[in-house]
């Protein structure tokens, strides 16, 4: 596994949704519900974007080709609204600067997550901007209904994030299984026989 790959697995979808509910899980129990439901929508409404943006290329080749532009970039996106959140989520009612410290060093890892994308030749910088750029519009609307919580709250939250980890690297094989499902969802609402690839809707030279 090389290093690029292995930073690319904090933004996949099988690590990120279940961080996502986990934090969910512990705003309701910080008795902060409209906070959930604020997260969980929020989430889902980048998600929701992230997903048109993939499909309105794979079906109909819709993009933009001066930017190479062919959708926002999910792993950038998932990257940048749930590593920041759950580093607030985890500092909240600590020192000032372990919290900008914490905030910080998730920035940086979803930052990171977004340039693995660009060194695995998988996503443009348009794509991977456009993720951080959503996902960082989440973080920051949600964060500020952060409340701090019950002393287990910590421990919970690394748990979830050893176990969201090692389900991630279990289930190698199966992590193109996002892709797939959004190839196969593209043919049918397309009509298509073929999903469009960059060379398909902008002819390579």
């Amino acid at each position: 596994m090389s290093f690029w790959f292995l930073i690319t697995l904090f933004g996949h979808a099988w690590l990120m949704f279940g961080l996502a509910l986990v934090i969910a899980v512990v705003l309701a129990f910080n008795g902060t519900r409209a906070a959930a439901w604020r997260w969980l929508w929020l989430l889902g409404l980048a998600v929701g974007i992230t997903i048109a943006s993939k499909l309105a290329f794979l079906g109909w080749g819709l993009g933009i080709r001066a930017l190479d532009f062919t959708g926002v970039s999910g792993h950038a996106m998932y990257a940048m609204a749930i590593w920041p959140m759950l580093a607030a989520v985890l500092t909240e009612g600590r020192a000032p600067t372990l919290r900008m410290t914490a905030l910080g060093g998730a920035v940086l890892l979803a930052l990171a997550v977004g340039w693995s994308r660009l060194k695995l030749g998988v996503h443009s910088p348009a794509e991977v901007v456009s993720g951080a750029l959503l996902g960082g519009a989440v973080a920051a609307a949600a964060v500020g209904g952060v409340r701090a919580g019950p002393a287990w709250r910590p421990a919970l939250l690394l748990a979830a994030v050893l176990g969201s980890a090692l389900l991630a690297w279990r289930v190698q094989p199966a992590l193109q299984l996002p892709h797939n499902l959004l190839v196969k969802v593209a043919l049918a609402i397309s009509g298509k026989a073929q999903v469009y690839d960059r060379c398909t809707a902008w002819p390579c030279s």
